[in-house]
Formats: structure tokens, C-alpha cells, sequence
């Protein structure tokens, strides 16, 4: 009974003292204290999603004006948000579609138009080739007309504008995403109406990411620098003759999105966000008219 004696009068003891109970007290302020601050940096990323939210369903603020976005990872941020190199697809019909030359399937070859299977599939692997050079590449113009036949009838309209074959960018003024280039749409081919030879057509989307070439030109948010979607919609429509090692190209069409239609320097310039909405270009639209020959 000793035993409990002591250890009771050593717990009066202890509750007693007055330095002690004042230590308790303390921790306990410092835990409450924990918990409001992390409640409390909760509470400013929700607050400053729900804000953009209010402002963005109620007319104050455009769907596509970040708000709090430093705040936020970038995997949360809402479809309407600009893109970044992270997520350079982000709110696109694209972000499924495949990527670089894989996006350009070829049809199954067959022995058509006085040219055996062979001779079928070289002319269409021959095609993928132009369209990947032409169009994720970054070879000079020049090389990529070199591919085709030098009497084709388009080529003298494009000498003046080459973006209808080919798409290409200033690198003091944009830097395209090193990986990220897609595509979508189809290669068909029937016998030449001569009977002798192929008529090969094209007709593919290409989305280009871009981001400007000087830093802190476009951000975000602080250090998150913008990326824009240029659209190239080109059909291209390709003679290939038994007799002749390069092919003939008959005629083209393209149509550009997110660009500015004014330029004539054969080059393709964007529009970021703020210039897109002050120019009245929705995003991902193909804002400029056709360009054929």
C-alpha cells in the first residue's frame, strides 16, 4: 500500500505544479495553432478556385483568365486555362490524337494502276515522307520541294507562299515543343484516270504547341510561361508515274488556326491568349481562309 500511497501523492504533486500545467497549456496552444495554418492554406487554394470560379460563371472573369494559378498544381488547373509545356493539350480535341510521324498511318498497299505491291508501297512511304518533313521537321523549304517532281504545277503558286505545303516557324520569335507535335486524318489512292500510275491524297490535321521565344514574354503565372496551339488542316493531292522517281505534286489546300492571316513571310505566327481574345479568335479555330493552288 506504500507503493500506492507514493505514486498518488506524486500525481497530486504533479497536477499541482504550476510550471507544468503552464507547459501543457502551451503545447497545447502550439498543436491549435498547427492546425489552424493548415486549415487555413487549405482554405486559400479552395478560396481562390472558388473565386475563379464565381467569376468565371457569373461574367466577371473569362473562362480562360487563371486565377490563383501559382496556388494550384498544374494537373488541377480547369480545361479553360491556357496551356503550358506540361500540358500542352490541355482543354484540346487533340490530346488523344497520335504523336510525330506515328501519326501518319498509311494505308495497306495493293498492286494498282500498272504498279506492282512494291512499287505501291514505296510511293506511299514516299508520301509519309513529305508529310513528315513538311510538316515536324524543321528542314529548309527548299528540301522539301526538292521531293517533288520539278515540273508539278503547284510548286510555282508556293515559291510565293510556302506555308501551303509546308509549316515553319521564326525561332527567334517561338520555340515548338520538342515532342509533342500531333496529328490526325488519312492517305488514300486510287489508279490514275490514264490507267497508269497512282493518284495519292492526303488530308491531315497537324497541331504545332508553341511557346514564345523570349523568356518572361507570356506567363501564366509567375515562371509558367504560356503555350499557344498553331492548327494546319492541309490536303494535298500526289501523282506518282511508274516511269518517274519523284512524284507529282498536282494541288493543295491548307487551312491555319490560332494565326495571324496577315502575314506573308512564309513563315506561321501565333496569337497568344489576351492577343486571341482581342483579335476575336476562339481557341482552336482555324481563324484564316483557305490558301490553295
Amino acid at each position: 500500500m506504500s507503493d500506492v500511497n507514493d505514486f498518488a501523492a506524486r500525481l497530486r504533486a504533479e497536477q499541482e505544479d504550476g510550471s507544468r500545467q503552464a507547459a501543457l497549456a502551451q503545447d497545447r496552444k502550439r498543436r491549435r495553432r498547427k492546425q489552424v495554418l493548415a486549415g487555413a492554406a487549405g482554405l486559400a487554394v479552395l478560396g481562390g478556385f472558388a473565386a475563379w470560379l464565381v467569376g468565371a460563371t457569373s461574367g466577371e472573369r473569362a473562362a480562360d483568365d487563371p486565377f490563383g494559378a501559382a496556388a494550384l498544381e498544374q494537373s488541377m488547373w480547369p480545361q479553360e486555362w491556357p496551356a503550358t509545356e506540361d500540358f500542352p493539350y490541355r482543354g484540346s480535341a487533340a490530346a488523344g490524337w497520335a504523336e510525330g510521324e506515328n501519326a501518319v498511318e498509311l494505308p495497306p498497299a495493293r498492286a494498282l494502276g500498272g504498279m506492282s505491291e512494291a512499287q505501291v508501297e514505296q510511293a506511299l512511304l514516299q508520301t509519309k515522307e513529305i508529310l513528315v518533313a513538311a510538316n515536324f521537321e524543321r528542314v529548309p523549304y527548299g528540301e522539301v520541294f526538292a521531293r517533288f517532281d520539278p515540273g508539278s504545277p503547284a510548286l510555282a503558286a508556293l515559291a510565293g507562299n510556302p506555308v501551303g505545303l509546308v509549316t515553319r516557324f521564326d525561332r527567334t520569335e517561338l520555340v515548338q515543343h520538342p515532342y509533342r507535335q500531333k496529328a490526325r486524318g488519312r492517305i488514300t489512292y486510287a489508279a490514275a484516270p490514264s490507267g497508269k500510275g497512282l493518284v495519292i491524297k492526303t488530308d491531315h490535321t497537324f497541331v504545332h504547341p508553341v511557346a514564345s521565344a523570349r523568356d518572361g514574354a507570356y506567363e501564366v503565372a509567375p515562371g509558367i510561361a504560356e503555350w499557344a496551339r498553331v492548327l494546319t488542316k492541309r490536303r494535298l493531292v500526289i501523282a506518282v508515274r511508274p516511269d518517274s522517281p519523284l512524284p507529282v505534286l498536282q494541288s493543295y489546300a491548307v487551312r491555319l488556326g490560332n494565326v495571324r492571316c496577315e502575314a506573308a513571310d512564309g513563315l506561321v505566327h501565333t496569337y497568344f491568349r489576351l492577343e486571341a481574345r482581342a483579335a476575336g479568335v476562339a481557341r482552336d479555330t482555324f481563324n484564316c481562309p483557305e490558301i490553295a493552288g
